[in-house]
Order: structure tokens, then sequence, then C-alpha cells
């Protein structure tokens, strides 16, 4: 077996570093397994927390809902995390606080504050394949799409920010979301905005690039005479 020679700069002057590989080998899965931890107790912690300090209004909401339609909740079928069918809860009066049951449904493991927009089974079906990633991970109360529809920037398909958001997911990303949905909340209301049109600086009719082809520049698209 050839030895490295000590003296050639650079990788091939040095042993493997075995340890190295063994850490990163432990590693893996305990940091695969942390980024499926830390979003998931974010969203208990938060619901929890929030549960306990709206429980006087979510009891007077609910006295209101039977009140007014002999029922609490209402519960609608929808699509969860592994095409799982789930409810989405809802007080049954059209209030105020109708969504807040949905706390309920983030402390049972049904939805996450931040994810992909809930779907019903219909929607579900049509979804195309190039997008059904977006199942690996709990719909969302707060979906990327929906908060840059609501600001105006929702220059892509709903499937290209599903997918950017499922692949790069991460507890930074998800309380991030969640703040800028309560800000926008606050400033903007909830109606989603008309996207601004984007700015194209380059952008010149075929004419132009012929007339610049006859001043001796450059016009790749143009027929050669």
């Amino acid at each position: 077996m050839i030895k490295p020679a000590p003296n050639i700069p650079g990788p091939l002057g040095r042993r493997p570093r075995r340890w190295r590989a063994f850490w990163i080998r432990r590693i893996a899965p305990l940091s695969a397994l942390l980024s499926e931890i830390l979003p998931r107790l974010f969203d208990v912690l938060l619901a929890g927390g929030l549960l306990v300090i709206l429980a006087p209004l979510l009891a007077l909401r609910a006295v209101i809902s039977i009140t007014q339609t002999g029922r609490v909740l209402e519960r609608t079928s929808a699509v969860g995390r592994f095409r799982q069918p789930i409810e989405r809860l809802a007080f049954a009066s059209s209030h105020i606080g109708k969504s807040w049951p949905l706390l309920v449904n983030i402390l049972r493991g049904d939805l996450a504050f931040a994810g992909p927009r809930l779907l019903t089974p219909v929607e579900a079906e049509r979804v195309p394949v190039e997008d059904a990633v977006r199942f690996s991970v709990r719909p969302g109360v707060i979906s990327p799409h929906a908060l840059r529809r609501r600001v105006g920037i929702a220059y892509e398909a709903e499937g290209a920010s599903d997918r950017e958001f499922v692949y790069g997911e991460t507890l930074k990303g998800n309380a991030g979301l969640v703040a800028r949905s309560a800000v926008g909340s606050l400033l903007g209301g909830k109606a989603p905005q008309a996207t601004s049109p984007l700015i194209e600086f380059f952008r010149h009719s075929h004419r132009e690039r012929h007339d610049a082809g006859g001043r001796g520049l450059d016009c790749g698209s143009c027929p050669r005479q």
C-alpha cells in the first residue's frame, strides 16, 4: 500500500480523517430527527399557549355558536399529511374567531402553523405528481403562497411555493412565516393583493434587435441575410 507523502499540500498529503466520517454518520440521523421534532414542538407550545390565553374568549365564542346554530363546531373534510383524511374544525356561527378551533387541529397533529394550504379531497385529487411532495408535511394554517398573495408578490405557482417550503423547511423559517402573517393581518388585512408585474429591463422587439444587428451588434435571434 502506497502511503501519501506528508509534504504534498492539500488533501492528497493527509490521511483520511475517519473520525469525521464516523461522526457524520452518527449526526445525520440525529439532525433529521431534530428537523422533525423542533417544528412540531414549536407548534405544540404556541398552540397550547394560545389556547390557554384565549380560553375565556373560546368559551364565550362557543356559547354564541350554540345559541345561534344549536351546535358549537362545524367539521369539514380535508386531506392531511400522507393524504390521510382529517376534519377541519371551526365554530359554527360566522363571527370573529371562527377559525380559532384550528388550534385544536394543531395540537392533535392534523395541522401545523406553517405549511402548504389545506386541501379538500377534490383538490387533493387534482394535485399533479410533481407537486405530490406537499403531502410529506402537515398542511399549514399559514401557507407561504397565500402569504405572498396577500402582499402581492406571488410570482410563482402554488405548487412551486409548496415544493420550496418542503425542501427548505426550518424552525426559523416557520417562525418567520407566523410572524409575517401576524404583521400582515394587522396592517393589510387578509384580502389578497394583485401581483405587480415583473420589470423587464432588456425587453426589445424583433425590429429593435434587427436594427441593432444592422449597426454591427450581435442579434442572435435575427435571420441572417
